[in-house]
């Protein structure tokens, strides 16, 4: 297959490689277009094409923005004979999709992230029919996790389109990287004894990232007689969130770390805590898992729903600090068994499984076309 993916987020995110090398690998002919803002500088494999097709601020005006990478685009891809076209995002990409479908036929897939249903649904009602018609014209819609499509599906998309699009909708988690399941935790870990807890949580330091909450809950169980450490890895993203998370005693900040590092934290930490406010997935619980560490994830968000609660985990409201320390408990009261669940369950992340999910998408894709 000769495919176009159209995914401004690549830049910032090197997961989408893991897909686009096993497609490669694969034999498809691929090229990976980078509308990018001036300025932006990265070094990519010779898929990947960086275009400078816009100013740094115009993405404060959407349709500016738009215009500016539709009209490039058109210009690059008006004679390349692409069988399928990738969209890795709804408006931003999905829109200059939509534009090369209806300038050259290109049929496209579409991906539905956070930022689309958070963002631009939610807060930019004016922008909505441009999200109707490019789901409406998609041969394909792809969603990461259950939760986002209830989302989706509950709050946005209308009673008189829901069949169509319902048809034509297919969940497609991101995998782990091979580094976590090449290195799976080979016993259970021991249950934490004498009410000493090490919880662990990887991620920017940000007010949606949600620490804050994680902290006042473990507060809580420090007066209830417990030996907490909290650790917290990422890179700072709001500093305000940061100041105010490092007020806490038992918190130990670690900044980037390498898979290598992480892998020798995870090993000496208990529970694995995420509860995001909004969470497109949350790789990163399964990567946790791997290492043996139950999780605790955010209800009705992306990691939501991939498991039957109790099993490696449990879901609580991002804003629930009873609740957050009523799950930590429960964990502690199932661990052994739990953690040895984990990495089976991480295991199934896997990117071979889901890049040979797309090829088969792309092909009905183009079938049908």
């Amino acid at each position: 297959m000769k495919i176009l993916h159209i995914n401004s987020y690549y830049v910032t995110n090197d997961m989408y490689t893991q897909m686009y090398d096993r497609q490669v690998k694969a034999g498809h002919d691929i090229f990976v277009y980078l509308p990018s803002p001036k300025g932006t500088s990265i070094t990519r494999p010779d898929y990947a094409h960086v275009q400078i097709t816009h100013g740094k601020y115009d993405r404060i005006i959407f349709h500016l923005k738009h215009k500016k990478i539709v009209k490039d685009a058109k210009k690059r891809f008006c004679d390349g004979g692409y069988d399928i076209v990738h969209a890795h995002s709804l408006f931003t990409n999905g829109s200059v999709a939509l534009q090369l479908k209806k300038e050259f036929g290109y049929p496209y897939m579409a991906a539905v992230r956070s930022t689309d249903l958070y963002t631009f649904f939610k807060y930019m009602p004016h922008l909505r029919p441009l999200g109707l018609e490019i789901l409406k014209n998609a041969e394909r819609v792809i969603i990461i996790a259950d939760a986002m499509k209830r989302e989706l599906f509950n709050k946005y998309i209308p009673e008189h389109m829901k069949e169509e699009i319902e048809k034509k909708t297919v969940i497609i988690p991101n995998g782990i990287h091979e580094f976590w399941r090449e290195n799976l935790c080979a016993e259970p870990k021991k249950a934490p004894r004498d009410k000493k807890l090490k919880i662990v949580t990887a991620s920017t330091i940000s007010n949606n990232k949600n620490q804050l909450t994680v902290c006042r809950a473990l507060a809580k169980m420090v007066n209830k007689g417990y030996d907490i450490e909290y650790h917290v890895v990422g890179k700072v993203v709001e500093k305000r969130v940061f100041d105010a998370v490092m007020k806490y005693p038992f918190v130990k900040y670690h900044s980037h770390m390498t898979r290598e590092g992480l892998k020798e934290l995870y090993a000496d930490m208990d529970i694995f805590v995420l509860i995001s406010h909004v969470e497109t997935f949350g790789l990163v619980c399964a990567e946790a898992m791997s290492q043996g560490l139950p999780v605790i994830y955010t209800k009705d968000q992306g990691f939501d729903g991939w498991f039957e609660e109790g099993r490696i985990g449990y879901a609580v409201p991002a804003t629930d600090e009873d609740g957050l320390v009523c799950a930590i408990e429960k964990t502690l009261s199932n661990y052994e068994r739990m953690s040895s669940e984990c990495p089976k369950c991480a295991s199934q992340f896997s990117w071979d499984v889901f890049v040979k999910q797309y090829d088969d998408v792309m092909e009905e894709c183009i079938k049908k076309n």
